[in-house]
C-alpha cells in the first residue's frame, strides 16, 4: 500500500508504503527499543512472560532483508547483571545500540548493563547512592501509577554518532545524570539534577544534553496535585539546557506544560517538545517548537481533530516531524481513560516542519481493549525508513509498522 502526500508546490512529495511488519511467533510481548548505527530496529521479545519474562532476547532486524539478521540471547540469571528496585517492575529499560559492533547498553534496575555482541554482560553502577532505600523515587510509588504522574526510574539517550552516553536515574538521594563513553566501564561525568527527569536528547554536535524534567513534581520531589487551590500545575522552568564539558546549565525554559518528550531539530537550532493527556488547563494538544539559543517559542504544530501528544521523532533532513495523534479526551470520571480514545483507533501523523501541514495519518481500530501505553516512532539514521512500535502487545498481537519513505515531484 503506497500513500502520497504533498506540501508546497516547490517542495516534493512525500510518498509512505508500509514496507513491512515485525513480529516474532509465539510471542505476545515485542519491543522495540531503538535504531542501531545501521539502520536495523533493535526488538526486545519477551516471549509469552511480559514485563516478568525471565530470559527475554534481543533481536536485530534489517529493513533491507525484511527479516531478523541477529539473535542475542545474554546469560540473564546470572546474579550480577541487575538488582532489582523494590516497587519497580522486573523489566529491562531503555536498552541502546551504542556503537558499530553491536555493543549494547541497557538500564536494569540500579544499575546499567553493558551487553556485548558475544552474548557478555558487565554490570556498570553509576554511584552507590542510587541504592539508597530512602530514595524520593520510592517514596512517590502511588503518585507514579496515575498515568501523568509515571516516570522511569532510568532513561538513557545515546548520541547519534556514537561514543557518548547520557544516563538518567530517577533513584538514589536526588536524581542524577551520568555521562558514559569507550570502553563503558564506569562514567567519566555525572551531575544532581534538580528534579525528577522524564527524558534526555542530546544536540547534534553532541555537546549539549537537553534534560526534561517531570512537571508534576515540585524541587522537593513532591506529588502537585492538579487544580490544587484553583490552579492548573505550575509553570516551573522544565528544560535545561547542559554544556557536557563543564556540566554548567546554559540555559532553562518552561515548555509550556507537563511534557514526557523532548527532541533536537537536525541542525541543532531548535528543540521540540510534546506532552501526556492529563487534568491541565493547560495541554492543549500541541507540538511545541522552541530556540535552543534562547528558549523563545517559535511555533505550535495544532491540528484540529488531532490530539497531538506523546512521543516524537524528526526525520534526519528536519523536513518531516512524527508523533501521536489519537483522539482520547480526558476525563475525571476514567483516571485511566484509553490512550486511543473512545473510537478504540490507534493514530499517529507526519507533519511537514516548514508548512505545518499534515503530510500523512494512519489510523487503525485496535479492537475493545483499553491500551495505556503511548506508541513509539524511530527514523532509520538515512530517513528511508519510519519504525512505529503502536504497543499492540496489549491486545496480544504485538507487531511493530516499518514504513519506507521516499520523495517525489
Amino acid at each position: 500500500m503506497v500513500f502520497g502526500c504533498t506540501g508546497l508546490a516547490a517542495r516534493k512529495r512525500l510518498n509512505v508504503r508500509l514496507a513491512g511488519v515485525i513480529s516474532v511467533k509465539e510471542s505476545d510481548s515485542i519491543r522495540l527499543e531503538d535504531i542501531d548505527p545501521k539502520g536495523r530496529a533493535l526488538v526486545l521479545n519477551r516471549g509469552n512472560g511480559g514485563i516478568r519474562a525471565e530470559n527475554p532476547e534481543l533481536l536485530l532486524w534489517d529493513p533491507a532483508r525484511r527479516a531478523f539478521t541477529q539473535r542475542i540471547t545474554p546469560d540473564w540469571g546470572h546474579a550480577a547483571w541487575a538488582e532489582w528496585v523494590p516497587g519497580v517492575d522486573r523489566d529491562p529499560r531503555s536498552i541502546k545500540a551504542i556503537d558499530q559492533e553491536g555493543d549494547m547498553l541497557g538500564a536494569f534496575g540500579y544499575n546499567l548493563t553493558f551487553i556485548g555482541p558475544q552474548k557478555t554482560l558487565r554490570k556498570i553502577l553509576c554511584a552507590p547512592d542510587l541504592k539508597d532505600p530512602s530514595s524520593p523515587y520510592t517514596d512517590q510509588r502511588a503518585q507514579r501509577t496515575l498515568p501523568w504522574g509515571y516516570m522511569h526510574g532510568a532513561v538513557i539517550a545515546r548520541y547519534q554518532y556514537g561514543g557518548l552516553v547520557a544516563a538518567a536515574f530517577n533513584f538514589g538521594k536526588r536524581p542524577r545524570v551520568f555521562l558514559l563513553r569507550p570502553p563503558w566501564k564506569a562514567p567519566y561525568a555525572s551531575w544532581r539534577m534538580d528534579r525528577f527527569v522524564k527524558a534526555l536528547a542530546w544536540s547534534p554536535d553532541g555537546k549539549t544534553l537537553a534534560v526534561l524534567y517531570s512537571n508534576v513534581y515540585d524541587n522537593d520531589f513532591k506529588f502537585i496535585m492538579p487544580w490544587r487551590g484553583g490552579q492548573p500545575w505550575p509553570t516551573l522552568p522544565d528544560v535545561d539546557l547542559i554544556d557536557i564539558k563543564t556540566g554548567k546549565t546554559r540555559l532553562k525554559f518552561f515548555s509550556g506544560d507537563m511534557e514526557t518528550s523532548i527532541v533536537f531539530s537536525p541542525e541543532g537550532k531548535s528543540i521540540y517538545c510534546a506532552g501526556y493527556d492529563g487534568p491541565t488547563t493547560m495541554r492543549r494538544y500541541v507540538i511545541r517548537q522552541f530556540s535552543a539559543s534562547n528558549g523563545k517559542l517559535l511555533r505550535e504544530f495544532k491540528k484540529p481533530g488531532l490530539r497531538l501528544k506523546g512521543n516524537l521523532a524528526v526525520s534526519p533532513d528536519g523536513r518531516y516531524l512524527v508523533a501521536d495523534a489519537n483522539s482520547t479526551r480526558w476525563s475525571l470520571g476514567l483516571i485511566f481513560n484509553d490512550v486511543y480514545g473512545y473510537d478504540r483507533r490507534f493514530r499517529f501523523v507526519i507533519l511537514d516542519t516548514a508548512t505545518g501541514k499534515v503530510v500523512f495519518k494512519h489510523q487503525q481500530k485496535v479492537g475493545d481493549t483499553t491500551l495505556t501505553l503511548l506508541p513509539t516512532f524511530a527514523f532509520s539514521p538515512d530517513g528511508k525508513y519510519l519504525y512505529v512500535d503502536p504497543h499492540l502487545h496489549e491486545l496480544g498481537s504485538p507487531e511493530i509498522q516499518v514504513y519506507s519513505l521516499t520523495e517525489s515531484h
